[in-house]
């Protein structure tokens, strides 16, 4: 420097502090399930600022609810600082689609379960991991089938396939003498085929064994758009 006359020289020294290298991992890579919580970790720093949300440290936890972008702001001893980032897209889970060919059915009868909208599926009774499972339910039964996409998101779906449950009765004596004969009559049902009767009627049938006997009452009952048919066994004791 120099005032015009003098001249002077002076010196100064800096010292170039190193910035802190920051990465992001986490947990999920990018892609989360929707309503799922993600962990992000940051590494590099001694101490850390994430945006959004004002959160501290090298581990946090978020829940987004559309694609974020997190970024994070670490120092080192020297105060200097660097920033990374990571985005994080929630994806939704599948929308299993769950069809019976029949959602009414005579007892034991087949029916074909057919799951669409994901990737894989995984059925609990039945035990199958197809996306079509064949069922033959004697009672009332609701099945279950879980659907997974590629984060793996899993969604789950259930159906009730009905069973007609037909209770056929039979009134009359069943108890007769030697050379007598009895009648009987089946209720539940619309129609009758009575095995062995000396004589039926519709619904009724004339018996008259001489040994005590079994016979057999065949039964069909239309019902919800299905005919459904039946067997009962009855005994005659003389």
């Amino acid at each position: 420097v120099t005032d015009g006359t003098c001249f002077g020289t002076g010196t100064v020294s800096l010292t170039v502090n190193p910035i802190p290298t920051i990465g992001i991992t986490t947990t999920t890579n990018n892609a989360i399930c929707a309503g799922s919580p993600a962990m992000i970790t940051a590494t590099g720093g001694l101490s850390y600022t994430w945006t959004p949300g004002g959160l501290t440290g090298s581990l946090v936890t978020v829940t987004p609810t559309a694609a974020t972008l997190y970024s994070v702001t670490g120092s080192n001893s020297f105060g200097c600082t660097n920033v990374a980032n990571q985005v994080i897209i929630p994806q939704p889970a599948p929308n299993i689609v769950l069809n019976p060919s029949s959602s009414y059915i005579c007892p034991g009868d087949q029916v074909t379960l057919t799951a669409s909208g994901a990737n894989t599926y995984t059925w609990v009774n039945p035990t199958s991991n197809n996306a079509v499972v064949n069922v033959n339910p004697t009672t009332p039964t609701i099945y279950t089938v879980s659907g997974s996409n590629t984060v793996p998101c899993v969604s789950s779906q259930t159906v009730l396939v009905d069973v007609f449950i037909q209770t056929v009765t039979i009134t009359g004596n069943t108890v007769i003498c030697n050379g007598k004969n009895t009648n009987l009559t089946g209720n539940g049902a619309d129609n009758y085929t009575w095995n062995g009767a000396n004589f039926s009627n519709g619904n009724s049938a004339t018996y008259s064994p001489t040994t005590t006997t079994t016979y057999t009452l065949s039964t069909s009952t239309f019902t919800n758009g299905i005919t459904c048919p039946y067997t009962k066994t009855f005994q005659i004791v003389v």
